[in-house]
């Protein structure tokens, strides 16, 4: 019961948060991490703590003055957990969020040791279909929108097996 009362705290401040922030276009920088951060907790207990997390920012960031579109990068989070985490075996799966600033640009890296997205393209096709995220079409047109450039970077170990994915996300630190 303990474990369900968390859940359902951790969802309603998710669907809460998830209201606020879809009725605006560009929020904190401070918003969009509390929202991952909520996001990946709940994501943890849903998947029995297969995966750890870490958000990171550099220092030379304010978070409540740098400004982000809204929900950008909770569809890149969702598929590294759903596609990369969500089959693993053998090891815990571990999801690094690293946001940090190279000249006027915020570059948002989301780092996971997942299956990779050539074995998840295969699992998927073996599978029946659960649902058609709209959530990446959504990033990739917002993305255009707001001159976000993305980059997606399957990893490899020293053996070139699949070692996991690394997404690139580079916004223009112009929002107000």
């Amino acid at each position: 019961f303990k474990q369900a009362d968390k859940y359902l705290d951790k969802f309603a401040d998710l669907m809460r948060a998830t209201i606020d922030n879809s009725d605006a276009s560009i929020i904190s920088l401070q918003s969009e991490i509390s929202y991952l951060d909520n996001y990946l907790q709940l994501e943890k207990l849903r998947f029995d703590e297969k995966f750890n997390y870490s958000i990171t920012v550099t220092n030379d960031i304010d978070i409540e003055k740098c400004f982000v579109p809204a929900m950008l990068l909770q569809p890149y989070v969702e598929n590294a957990i759903r596609h990369g985490m969500r089959f693993l075996e053998n090891k815990k799966g571990l999801i690094e969020i690293n946001i940090l600033k190279e000249n006027n640009i915020l570059v948002c890296e989301i780092d996971d040791n997942g299956i990779g997205r050539k074995k998840a393209a295969e699992l998927k096709s073996n599978m029946h279909i659960e649902y058609q995220s709209k959530g990446m079409n959504i990033s990739k047109r917002r993305a255009e929108l707001y001159n976000i450039n993305q980059k997606v970077i399957d990893k490899e170990d020293g053996q070139g097996n699949a070692d996991g994915t690394l997404i690139i996300v580079k916004i223009p630190l112009d929002f107000k």
